[in-house]
This record gives C-alpha cells, structure tokens and sequence, in this order.
C-alpha cells in the first residue's frame, strides 16, 4: 500500500553538482533537519498578518495572537501526551535549550546525581555536567541500555535524574523506555527522556503520573519534526517550577514586584519569559496536527519499507560497514543509518554524495564521542594526539567519523537506491573531483 503523505517544501527542487549538471536534490539529513510541511508554511502565512504581542495588548492583533498561541500549547500537549493538570510546557529555542533549562531549574544537592547512557547525544549529557554530578550507565554492544548496571548505580548512588535518548540519532534503535522508568521510580528518581529523534516517528507515550512507567520530563524539537521555526518543547512535572526563581526572569513572570516583593505569574508564564515565539509554537502545533492526521500506523509502514531497503542495499556493498545490524520489520528502528566506508574518510564520502550526486547527508562524529571511541578501537596514544591536535584548531579527524543516513517523510525506497547505487560508484571508481580541506575542515572540490 502506497501512503501519500502532505507536501513537504523544497522536496522536488534540482541543485548543481561539480560536473555543472543539475540534479534533484535528495535529502537524507532529516535526522538533522526535516524540510517544513506545507501546510506549516501555510498556517504561518495565514497568521503573520494579525502577528500580534502575546499576552501583552488588547488589541485585536494581540487578542487573536494570545488565544492562537493557548491553543497552540494545548495541541502540543495533547500531541506529546501531556497532563493538563500536572504538567508545564515549556518553550526554548531547541530541544537542547530544553535541556539546559531543565538542568539548571533542578536544585540539586551536593551528593545528588544525574545517570546518563554511554550512547548519549551530547546535548543530553553537557547540560547535565555543567550543573549536576553524572555517571555513565553502560550499554551492550547493541547499543541497548544496561538495566543491570542501571540497577547498581540506583542502588548505590543518590540518583535525581535518569536522562536517555528515546531513539539513537546514531543507530536509529529506539529505546525500550518502560523498563528505564520502572527502575528509576523504584529508587526515587525522575526519568527525562530526549525524544529529538523520536517525536516525529513514534506516537509519545508518558502514561499517567501514578504509573510506574511514566515519562517525567520528555524534550523535543520542531525542526527535526517538519517545522523548523526556532523553538523547542520541554513539558514535565510543574512541581519543580513552582518554587525559586524561573530559569529567565524579566517581563510576564510576574504578577506584583517592588522593593520588598515578588509575585510570580502562573508556572506556565515564568518560566516562559518576555515576549514568546508565537510563530514558532504555532507552527509546531500546526506539525503536530499533520502528523496525527497521517497517523502513526501509517510513518511505521512507510519507515519500515525504507527500513527493507536499507537492508537490502547496504548488505550488497561489502565495503560499508554499519554501527548496529537493521533491525528488519521491528517497530524498535526508525530510518537512521550510520556506516564507514573502507578505505575512504567519512568526510570524503559526504563531498561525493553532495558535490557530485546532490544527496545530502551528515558526516562526522555526530556528536557522540563515546560511542565512536567504541566504534573505532584506537590507540590511546591516536586519541591524545587527535585530542591535541583539536587544542590547536588543527582539524585531523577526518578519519574518525561516521556517514549518517536518515529518511523522513518525504523518502521512498527509489531513494535509497539511488544513495547505494553512488556508494558503489565511489567504491568501484573513486570521485571525479579532486578534494581539499578547507578552513572549516570540510573537503570542497579544487
């Protein structure tokens, strides 16, 4: 069965390549960015002419811009099963300033500690290092959370927060939160998830606040879910936000201030300061309302034939070297690969596809240097060396990197075929261009 999917922007546009022939542009970077829905585009367009001050006039404009931005928090919530009632939404301008406003809202104690997983993105561990004490809870060669050593630093440590990924942004594998939860409500602590990777591919699941299983704190992002607008979501417990001072004060966080008093605004509001990003909210209420009227039924079958083909493919190019196995048919994989081709450097695999077959995708070390020191066993004297290198702004990682895949939407099979049949190319034949390494560190054609 075929699924056609609402329009996504710029998904049939032709760019030039090195030869100077153009080609149709193929995104497979959604991982880092999604293109916009049209009908987000739309919904932006349709409200600029009324864009008013929220929560700050009573004028017309202001009044139409208030009740569109209320209503946009409310589909957010719905979307991202959130309680009216217990729960905060909180904007940032990504998921990793969600975070970073999570961690610093957080009063931790001196002996408190927050767990992380080996296979973190890097927004989901600086922002905890920067404020708390964290330790690293293995993971299997699989990828897959260490429930056992999970148990052991629950047990013996006073643990505030377990944070984890809710899908790879490395492998794709989703993370089987239940189990997560279940321990870390046994010792007492709270479970944030990042679901950046997740939110625009899995239908959110937080449960009730009485549930051994529920979802804390759950982050995501809109431009990696079709509306990319410059805002993020944080939506949690509000029990920790009711007390001290918001994470950013100033204008609409309170209700009364003068020399002797503060009072604060509702939580929503101060920890929401100054003027908001309307657009931004509406438009990921705008995305939310698309993605539950395609249905989550409907991404998994449409992932799952990628999924088939990415299989397929990949496993007929002896030289390409995945991080984790495809998981075939399972709804425990969105659309992310990473790999090594051997005998090329990531860098010079990401120039070929874009410079010379218009296929975007990402390369480098993805913001997981754990997990790549995993990947690529090499000396510690290689590591010092590249280490030293960084300190003084020489770029010699070329040859520690990933080329990361990832579908969305706006993706068919045919895609992923055209992506394995310039892999062969490159491997069968080399690339036209002849390369350098720029300033930035990226490989341009000469």
């Amino acid at each position: 069965m075929t699924v056609n999917f609402p329009r996504l922007m710029g998904n049939d546009i032709k760019v030039p390549v090195y030869d100077g022939t153009i080609l149709p542009y193929l995104n497979l970077d959604n991982s880092a960015t999604t293109p916009p829905f049209e009908q987000v585009f739309k919904k932006v367009e349709e409200i600029l002419p009324l864009y008013g001050s929220v929560h700050r006039g009573c004028g017309y404009k202001s009044i139409y811009s208030t009740s569109l931005y209320e209503e946009a928090i409310d589909i957010i919530l719905d979307f991202a099963d959130g309680d009216k009632s217990n729960d905060i939404l909180i904007f940032g301008v990504n998921a990793t300033d969600c975070i970073n406003h999570l961690a610093r809202r957080i009063d931790f104690k001196e002996n408190e500690f927050v767990i992380v997983s080996e296979s973190e993105h890097t927004s989901n561990v600086l922002p905890w290092q920067k404020m708390a004490k964290v330790l690293s809870c293995k993971c299997d060669d699989n990828d897959v959370f260490d429930l056992n050593h999970l148990e052991y630093l629950l047990k013996t440590n006073i643990v505030r927060i377990v944070s984890v990924t809710g899908a790879s942004n490395i492998s794709g594998k989703i993370t089987n939160l239940d189990p997560i939860a279940i321990l870390t409500h046994k010792y007492g602590a709270e479970i944030c998830v990042d679901g950046s990777q997740l939110a625009g591919h899995r239908k959110i699941k937080r449960g009730s606040v009485e549930s051994s299983t529920h979802i804390d704190y759950f982050v995501f992002s809109a431009h990696k879910m079709y509306a990319p607008f410059g805002v993020g979501a944080l939506i949690g417990n509000k029990q920790i936000f009711e007390k001290g001072w918001p994470d950013m004060v100033g204008g609409g966080t309170v209700k009364w201030l003068d020399r002797n008093d503060i009072i604060w605004s509702e939580t929503t509001k101060r920890e929401n300061g100054g003027t908001p990003n309307y657009v931004g909210a509406v438009a990921l209420a705008e995305a939310c309302k698309v993605i539950d009227s395609i249905g989550f039924d409907k991404i998994l079958l449409h992932e799952s034939k990628l999924i088939n083909q990415a299989h397929n493919s990949f496993k007929n190019i002896p030289a390409l070297r995945l991080v984790e196995d495809i998981e075939i048919n399972r709804d425990r994989q969105i659309p992310i690969f990473s790999f090594h081709i051997n005998d090329y450097s990531h860098s010079i695999v990401g120039a070929f596809l874009g410079f010379e077959k218009a296929i975007g995708v990402r390369t480098g070390i993805l913001c997981q240097f754990h997990y790549l020191q995993k990947f690529f066993p090499k000396s510690e004297e290689y590591f010092e060396q590249l280490k030293n290198n960084l300190k003084t702004g020489i770029n010699t990682s070329n040859d520690f990197g990933l080329t990361r895949v990832s579908c969305g939407l706006g993706n068919t099979a045919n895609d992923i075929i055209r992506l394995a049949d310039s892999l062969n190319e490159l491997i069968a034949y080399g690339p036209k261009a002849k390369y350098k390494i720029d300033s930035n560190g990226f490989y341009i054609p000469t």
